[in-house]
């Protein structure tokens, strides 16, 4: 099985340019999104560029020799512009999701932006009922190590049996997002299955002092019985501190540890990945493969040509961000919690 970050490379020449307008860089913009949108020139072009802080937005303009825009109004009534980045927003938010329904411009939406869980509803059900093209960036799915570790998953490694979280690994990745929902989001992916009960992790199962939560799936395709995610917090970590902060000394962590039906994986880094079989193991760093938000860009230009791809979708979001605050709950209240399956249904 090859992976979007892969068997995609050869259609991206043949494919229409995508004209997009940026509103709100985010907080990564130049660490990410740049250098995505500057390999992918031939494929996703920005036209016009909006951010409250000018001086961003006129150089993030320059650098794409695009448009800087004063205002959000004046970069949606443009006619020039196929679909929006959204990267961040502030007070005018409701406002903006009225002017992109009215316009139907096809949305994909950073991980910066700051939703409630009404607004988060709103989303999923404009997706739902008006057939409203708004895609979750949820980048951890597309990490080059997970891309590789799904292909391993078919052809060699099996379902996942267990993931082992470590959580003060993944601080530098969840900086500037809300910590909880894309991690959970990965692990739902990988799992392929229907998140049923969190509850601590029991003591016996984790080193003297650690901390622990457990997150049983169930109805996992191919396979009977339940499986297990297992996400370490840190032993020193307060009750209510969430794991984007969280700090640890020696050795940096694996970001997972992934026990499959015929072998384990490693994921060291976003491209590092280190897999056994039968005894063997395989290092392999994959960082010659394209960025998570180079391919995210990519299936979503290609959603907004009217492709039937499959992306995240609102209802995505929803609930890895239902599935953190069950998390939450099960952590400070020391309690098990059950989750209905229809919250969690794939």
């Amino acid at each position: 099985m090859l992976s979007p970050g892969k068997n995609l490379q050869g259609a991206i020449r043949r494919l229409p340019l995508v004209k997009v307008g940026v509103v709100g860089l985010g907080s990564d913009w130049q660490q990410r999104l740049s250098p995505a949108i500057d390999k992918m020139q031939s494929r996703v072009r920005v036209v016009a560029v909006c951010d409250d802080v000018a001086i961003n937005a006129r150089a993030a303009a320059a650098r794409w020799q695009a448009d800087s825009i004063l205002g959000i109004r004046s970069l949606l009534m443009r006619q020039d512009i196929d679909a929006v980045l959204l990267r961040s927003v502030g007070w005018q938010r409701d406002w903006l999701w009225d002017c992109l329904r009215e316009r139907k411009l096809p949305v994909l939406l950073g991980p910066d932006v700051a939703l409630t869980d009404a607004q988060t509803d709103a989303l999923r059900r404009s997706h739902v009922d008006e057939g409203t093209v708004i895609v979750p960036e949820l980048p951890f799915r597309y990490m080059p190590a997970t891309l590789r570790l799904r292909e391993l998953q078919a052809t060699t490694l099996g379902k996942a049996a267990r993931l082992l979280i470590h959580a003060s690994a993944w601080s530098s990745l969840l900086a500037g997002c809300p910590p909880l929902a894309p991690l959970l989001d990965w692990c739902i992916s990988l799992m392929e299955g229907v998140p049923t009960t969190i509850a601590p992790t029991a003591p016996q199962l984790l080193e003297a002092g650690g901390e622990g939560v457990t997150i049983t799936f169930e109805h996992v395709k191919s396979s009977s019985g339940s499986r297990a995610v297992v996400v370490l917090l840190e032993p020193d970590a307060e009750a209510d501190q969430t794991f984007a902060g969280a700090v640890t000394d020696g050795p940096p962590l694996p970001l997972c540890e992934v026990v499959c039906d015929r072998g384990t994986a490693v994921i060291e880094g976003p491209g590092d990945l280190r897999w056994t079989v039968g005894g063997k193991t395989k290092h392999e760093q994959l960082g010659a493969d394209r960025s998570s938000t180079e391919v995210v860009l990519d299936l979503f230009a290609r959603r907004v040509l009217g492709g039937l791809i499959p992306t995240p979708d609102p209802g995505d979001l929803q609930r890895a961000r239902e599935l953190a605050h069950a998390f939450e709950a099960a952590r400070k209240g020391r309690l098990r919690v059950e989750l209905p399956e229809e919250r969690g249904a794939t």
